[in-house]
């Protein structure tokens, strides 16, 4: 077996877990050190979609929020 095919090898169980994986998790339970901005970002966002024809979602994550907010919405979604 070549060098390239032994390590391809090797990699195969951490490239099949990963076909599973969905949105970011750092494994840790985070803190915010301030109290965050006085709005919510879902409630303004599902404010602006009502008048939107379309809506862009460049780089944000896993596309978790992205497709809450979509639920109902018949314009025209892309994201990156």
């Amino acid at each position: 077996m070549t060098s390239r095919k032994r390590r391809l090898a090797e990699l195969r169980p951490y490239v099949e877990r990963a076909r599973y994986i969905t949105g970011w998790t750092l494994g840790v339970e985070l803190t915010s050190l301030d109290p965050g901005p006085p709005w919510s970002y879902m409630d303004q966002t599902k404010v602006l979609l009502v008048g939107a024809r379309t809506v862009l979602d460049m780089g944000t994550g896993g596309g978790e929020r992205f497709s809450e907010l979509l639920e109902g919405y018949d314009g025209l979604a892309v994201a990156t």
